[in-house]
């Protein structure tokens, strides 16, 4: 469920931004997209390998609660990171 938020999340800002930012909102919003279900993933594994390890369920709530906020502070990051990246990529083409 969350998965589908970002990208719904994502492809409206896409549709509202202004066509000459409309190409960087594009790159920005699918590095952000892109880094959280990564992300996502790495913490499920995280998460997944804690469990079968014999941990309590307290243990358990407190790393899938840590790893949605770095998944989300990842994915803005790279967000942060691909909209730099695109200004100065457009800065030499100009």
């Amino acid at each position: 469920m969350s998965i589908a938020t970002d990208i719904v999340g994502s492809s409206i800002k896409v549709y509202e931004a202004a066509p000459e930012d409309k190409a960087r909102t594009t790159v920005v919003e699918t590095a952000k997209v892109g880094a959280g279900i990564g992300f996502g993933i790495y913490a499920s594994y995280l998460i997944v390998g804690l469990a079968t390890g014999g941990t309590g369920l307290i243990v358990i709530g407190i790393v899938a609660a840590g790893a949605a906020i770095a998944a989300k502070g990842t994915s803005e990051i790279a967000g942060y990171g691909a909209g730099y990246i695109y200004d100065k990529v457009e800065s030499i083409n100009e």
